[in-house]
Parts: C-alpha cells; structure tokens; sequence
C-alpha cells in the first residue's frame, strides 16, 4: 500500500504540505519569541495584526508548496531552500512589519508568483546536455582551486590571517582591508574559494568517500575565515555534511522535513536553555544567533526593510549592477554599497558606521531594482538560469551537484543573482557541469 505521506497533493506529497504547514507555525513563533524579544532592535517588530491578514498570509505561504514536485534535481534543491530560507520568512515578516497591510500585500503576491515559478521550472526541464568529451578535466578544476587557495595565502601571509571569535570578526575585516586594500582580483580569488572550490572538494570528498578532499575542503574554510571573517564559510563543511548525511540516510523527498526539524531543534535548545537561565552563553548564543537570525530570520527582515525603504526612495533599475552604472551612470547613491546606503537611511546611521546590509536576490533585483515588477522580472530572469542548470546537470550524480551548490545557495541568500553569477562563481559551476566530466568509482 502506498505511504499516506507519499500521496500527492498538487505536484508535491503530504510530507511536504504538513511540513510547510507546521513550519508556518514554527517561524511564526520563532519570529515572536526570538527575533523580536532578542534581536528587536535590528529592525524586527509584532505588530498589531487581523484575523483577516494573517489568514491571507498564511495562505500565500502555503500555495506555493503545491507546485513542489520533490523530483530530485538541482532547481528544486535551490528553490526548496530559497522556500525555507527566504520565502515564508519574508511573506510573513512583511506582515508583522506594517501596520498599513494593504499597501504590501502586492509583494506577498509577487513573491509567491516567483516560487511558484522556481518549483514549475523542473517541469519544463525534460533535456540533459550529452557531452561525449571532457573538455575539461576534473584536475584542471582541483589544480586550480588549490592554486588559487595558495595564492591567498601568500597575499595575506601569517601576519594578517587571524583565528578569532564570531565577535571579532569585523575588526578582523577593518584590520586586513586596512593591511592589504581591496585587491580586485583577490577579493574575486577568495570568494570562488569559498563559494566554488570548497563546495567541489566536499561533495567528491562525501559522494565519492575522499577524505583527503574534506581536509583540503576544511583547510580553504580555515583559509578564507582567517582572511575576510567570512562566518558562512567557516561553517560550511559542516553543512554540507549534514545535508549529504540528510540525502543519503533520509532521502531528497524528506529534505524539506529535514530543514524545519533542525531549525526547530536549534529553537527548542534555546528555549531549554532559557528556562535554565544559560541561553547566553558562548555556545548557545552564537548558534542560535547563527541559525535562527543570521540563517533564517535576516531575509524576512531584509526584504520588510527594503520594501518600506523603497516605498519613497529612487529605485536602482538595475544601476547596482557595475556594468549597467557604467554605461547609465544612473545608480542613485554615489560611490557607496547599496546595503549600506539603504540601511544607513533606513536606520539613521552614518554611512560609516552602517553595515553593509545586503539581502537576496528576490531583495537586491526585485525590491531595489523595480519594485513588484523588479521582483517579477529578476523571477523570470532567474527561472531561466534554473531551467540550464537543470540541464547541464542532469547527466552528474545528484547528491554530487547538491553540495557543489551550496556556495550558489548560500550567495543567493545574500547578494544579488548576477554577484552570485560572477563575484561568487556561478558561472564557473555551470562551466564545470556542461564540460567536465567526474570519474569515480
């Protein structure tokens, strides 16, 4: 007989509907018992709501799930972690933000056509690249993160690379930017570490049972932490464990579940530790912290800012995209960040004082850029980029691409889809997957 959790719903299955049902309660109490109490002061707010708007969003939240095949391929590995990670914070933190609803539930709407799209692209993705030769070996790629990794280190050298704290990390920034400047082309080298190189070290070393890859994979996290702080970085072969782990043992159909249970672990941890009066200290707090703000709450966060910031600012129209400035000359705020800038006027900060608070793609090419139709059209754009993907990916082992893709995952979720294409490498992956080819046993 078939598994009652394995009936279909839509194009999904019951684990997923139930799972995005609880996770709606799940991140709502997370925003109203976490965010707000602990983090209230960044920007996150409770405000008075209806029974009418949160019906409303709730239902927004949930449609989009419908449209989830759970078909193992690489668009509906990155769109179910953008549904996690990005979509259902950002409908429902958008609701808690403003007290005028009405004037934001056009974006609600806009974002859920978006992931109704990014779950519909598997559905238009029938044909698979057959590349009869290796174009490009798999040692050029090893050879040349390696490389790359060695350079840096010799850029920076023992002097400026640093071992520090979670806290110290942004004196570690100041102290080597004032060090070393701001190298073009090494601030390029150590972000394709990061976000190409050790992802590809880690998912031969897993999928194909290489340890020696993993120490390698490890060392470029240790690398590129010491040289630019870079948190994400640091902790991530440890996800790509877990989620190899998650794949291998539990299975793509249950990765959804997968990703709620384990923000519902970190958030009932946090919760025992508070009734036992010790969720500050230092391994309790940086995690939570980790995961369940700097994770999970900052896109809902990000994306309520901007759309109350572009409510009156000038919008970008894609002027925050270096080429397009170049030829328009038309970005709207000078020679600074567009993180910063927002979030220094949003905040009242001075400029230099202001972190550079870069949001996701659906943020940085759709609120920023345009607005609704920004969000509308950056959806388009970015169904057809998955669309390729599932392409010329097709024809690699899935659990392989998977992990090779958490550095894309990981800059979607902060930075816009065309730094994501060229700054963190996505350009590279797409490359390696259309003409390499990996042999193992």
């Amino acid at each position: 007989m078939k598994s009652f959790f394995a009936v279909k719903i839509g194009r999904t299955d019951c684990a997923n509907l139930i799972t995005a049902f609880l996770y709606l309660f799940i991140y709502r109490y997370i925003h109203t018992s976490f965010l707000v109490p602990v983090w209230g002061y960044f920007g996150y707010y409770n405000n008075t709501y209806t029974v009418y708007e949160v019906s409303v969003t709730n239902l927004i939240a949930l449609f989009p799930i419908l449209f989830y095949s759970v078909k193992k391929v690489a668009s509906n590995f990155i769109s179910v972690m953008i549904y996690a990670l990005v979509y259902l914070p950002t409908v429902i933190t958008i609701q808690y933000h403003f007290t005028d609803y009405l004037s934001v539930i056009g974006y609600q709407f806009a974002y859920m056509c978006a992931m109704i799209l990014f779950f519909l692209v598997d559905k238009f993705s029938n044909k698979k690249v057959v590349n009869k030769t290796n174009t490009l070996s798999l040692n050029f790629w090893l050879f040349s993160g390696v490389a790359l990794a060695l350079f840096v280190l010799f850029h920076y050298g023992p002097g400026a690379l640093k071992l520090v704290s979670f806290e110290e990390v942004y004196d570690l920034r100041n102290e080597n930017y004032e060090l070393k400047g701001n190298s073009f082309m090494i601030g390029y080298f150590v972000l394709w570490i990061g976000r190409v190189f050790l992802p590809l070290y880690m998912a031969i070393g897993l999928v194909y049972r290489k340890r020696s890859f993993i120490i390698i994979a490890v060392l470029m996290a240790l690398l590129v932490y010491m040289a630019i702080g870079a948190k994400t970085t640091i902790s991530a072969p440890v996800f790509a464990c877990g989620i190899f782990l998650c794949l291998k043992y539990i299975g793509f159909r249950y990765f959804f579940p997968f990703i709620v249970v384990a923000f519902l672990g970190v958030m009932i941890w946090y919760e025992i530790a508070k009734v036992m009066g010790c969720e500050d200290t230092t391994i309790i707090f940086p995690i939570s912290a980790l995961l369940l703000m700097r994770t999970l709450g900052i896109s809902g966060l990000l994306g309520a800012s901007y759309i109350d910031f572009f409510r009156t600012a000038e919008h970008t129209y894609y002027s925050h995209i270096g080429i397009v400035n170049y030829i328009t000359g038309a970005y709207p705020f000078g020679h600074d960040a567009l993180g910063k800038a927002v979030w220094s006027a949003y905040k009242g900060f001075d400029i230099e004082e202001s972190m550079n608070a870069n949001a996701n793609f659906l943020v940085t090419d759709g609120v920023a850029a345009a607005g609704i139709y920004g969000v509308i059209f950056i959806s388009i754009v970015f169904f057809f980029f998955l669309k390729y993907l599932n392409k010329v990916s097709a024809r690699h082992n899935p659990d392989f691409v998977f992990i090779i893709l958490l550095g894309v995952v990981s800059a979607l979720l902060n930075v816009s889809l065309f730094t994501t294409l060229i700054s963190c490498g996505f350009f590279l992956i797409l490359i390696l997957f259309r003409f390499s080819t990996i042999k193992y046993k």
